[in-house]
């Protein structure tokens, strides 16, 4: 989404795709005054037994706004809320590039290395962000 976007997500999706009620139900309860924390989309995903990219339709169809990305990329108060690593474990080094492609990480490899260290996955896209590895591919759709 780019910023001539901002305020028409539902634009990034094909006008006639169905929204499932029972997600946009949930997506609604969990959003105060037009947003909604990547956390809480990922509890309905869990929640309703459904995938995350499905919840990040039904809140771009609604007109709702991720925040709060718990990759620390987007939606903080300062924009992002990553920390500048000096010194990166070596582990978490090779792990991220030996999971990059093209100096890009997914989100969903972000969250499975954080799994996979036992850290904070905020951890992990520090240093990618120290590393010069741009993550991609939102799970949820808003990158």
């Amino acid at each position: 989404m780019t910023h001539k976007d901002k305020n028409n997500y539902s634009g990034k999706h094909a006008s006639d795709r169905p929204v499932d009620p029972a997600i946009a139900a949930a997506v609604r309860k969990r959003t105060k005054e037009g947003k909604i924390s990547c956390a809480d989309a990922f509890r309905i995903s869990e929640d309703l037994n459904t995938t995350a990219s499905e919840v990040g339709f039904t809140i771009d169809a609604l007109e709702s706004r991720i925040m709060a990305c718990q990759l620390g990329l987007f939606g903080h108060k300062s924009g992002k809320a990553l920390n500048n690593i000096e010194i990166i474990p070596d582990e978490l080094k090779s792990v991220v590039l030996d999971s990059q492609e093209n100096e890009c990480l997914r989100c969903q490899d972000a969250w499975e290395i954080a799994k996979g260290l036992g850290i904070k996955k905020i951890a992990v896209s520090s240093a990618c962000e120290s590393m010069k590895v741009k993550i991609t591919s939102c799970q949820l759709g808003a990158f």
